[in-house]
């Protein structure tokens, strides 16, 4: 494993009084585990960093969640031409 310490890591008195106080989600760690994968060869060598922001692809289904959730809220329309969302406990278990 590759390692790169955060020069700017908090020293462990803080770091000591934040695990204390809790809260999922507001306070982050000083570094992260960045590994590469690909289908060809599986995973890379681990890098242990400094906590920062990482690249993802446009493509990556995260940012299409809203497009997913909407595939599952579809319209039906009637044929009295009135339109109805389809129940999404019906429509589920039929797409599983």
């Amino acid at each position: 494993m590759k390692i790169t310490l955060n020069p700017n890591a908090k020293d462990a008195a803080t770091r000591d009084a934040l695990v204390a106080e809790g809260g999922f989600g507001k306070y982050y760690t000083d570094h992260m585990v960045m590994c590469e994968w690909s289908e060809k060869d599986g995973w890379g060598e681990p890098h242990l960093m400094p906590y920062g922001p990482i690249s993802l692809d446009p493509a990556t289904a995260v940012f299409h969640y809203g497009q997913e959730i909407f595939e599952g809220m579809k319209m039906d329309q009637l044929l009295c031409s009135v339109q109805q969302q389809m129940r999404n406990d019906l429509q589920i278990p039929q797409s599983v």
